[in-house]
C-alpha cells in the first residue's frame, strides 16, 4: 500500500481533541476525494472533562502547558470518513500512534457514545496497524475502542490489526462496534463477526510481538 504519496501527519503531540485541530481526522463530503496519507508518531489525548457545557476542565497532554476549558467534548481520537456519491478516501495508513479518547461526547443533554477509532462512509485501502488505542478502562460504557460505521468499498484492502487495546472495558457494552451497527462486542466476538479478519493479532493490554511492518 502506498503511504508516502500526497500527505503526512506525523510526530505531533496534539492538544485535547475538543479543540479545533485537536485530532487527526480525514474526512471529505460530496464530490471530493483525499488519499495517500501516512499518520504516524502521533499522541492524541481526548480527556474526560467535567461538564456537558463550558467550562469543562481537563489537563493538556504532556508538553502542552496549562489546562483545557473545553475538555471532554471530542467525538473520537482518530476518524476516517467520507460521504457522498462521488466522494472517496483511499490509501490511509495509521501506524505507531497512540489514540486515547476518554470523552463522553458532551455535545447533547447527556453523555453519548464516543469511539476512539471510527471508520465510515466511502472508504477503501485503509490500514490501522500497530497503534495503542485506549478508552476509559474497566468501567467504560461509552467509548468503544473501534467502530466501523460502513464496510470498505468492494475489492479494497482494509487492514485493522496488530494494535494494543488497553485497557478494555469489563462492562457488557463491549469494546468494538461491528459494521452491522449492532451493539458493542468483545474482541473475540469482533474477530468472528467483522468479516475481514481484522484484529486477528491484536491484543488487550500489550501489542503482539509477532507483527511485521505495516502492509
Amino acid at each position: 500500500m502506498p503511504v508516502d504519496g500526497d500527505g503526512l501527519i506525523t510526530n505531533a503531540a496534539t492538544p485535547d481533541g475538543s479543540a479545533p485541530g485537536g485530532r487527526p481526522r480525514c474526512d471529505r463530503t460530496f464530490d471530493s476525494a483525499t488519499g495517500h496519507l501516512l499518520v504516524t508518531g502521533n499522541t492524541v489525548l481526548d480527556g474526560p472533562g467535567t461538564a456537558i457545557g463550558d467550562p469543562s476542565t481537563g489537563s493538556n497532554p504532556p508538553g502542552v502547558p496549562g489546562t483545557s476549558s473545553v475538555a471532554g467534548h471530542a467525538y473520537d481520537a482518530f476518524y476516517v470518513d467520507t460521504f457522498g456519491a462521488r466522494s472517496t478516501i483511499v490509501d490511509v495508513c495509521a501506524t505507531g500512534d497512540t489514540f486515547v479518547n476518554e470523552s463522553p461526547f458532551y455535545g447533547a443533554a447527556a453523555p453519548q457514545p464516543a469511539p476512539i477509532v471510527d471508520l465510515g462512509g466511502r472508504w477503501r485501502t485503509v490500514v490501522v496497524w500497530d497503534n495503542t488505542i485506549e478508552g476509559l478502562g474497566g468501567s467504560d460504557r461509552l467509548n468503544p475502542l473501534v467502530e466501523v460505521d460502513d464496510l470498505p468499498l468492494h475489492g479494497s484492502l482494509a487492514v485493522v490489526d496488530c494494535n494494543a487495546y488497553a485497557p478494555a472495558t469489563a462492562a457488557p457494552t463491549g469494546n468494538f462496534v461491528l459494521p452491522s451497527g449492532a451493539a458493542s462486542v468483545s474482541l473475540s466476538s469482533w474477530r468472528r463477526g467483522n468479516g475481514h479478519l481484522w484484529d486477528a493479532r491484536s491484543r488487550i493490554g500489550t501489542a503482539s510481538p509477532h507483527c511485521p511492518r505495516a502492509p
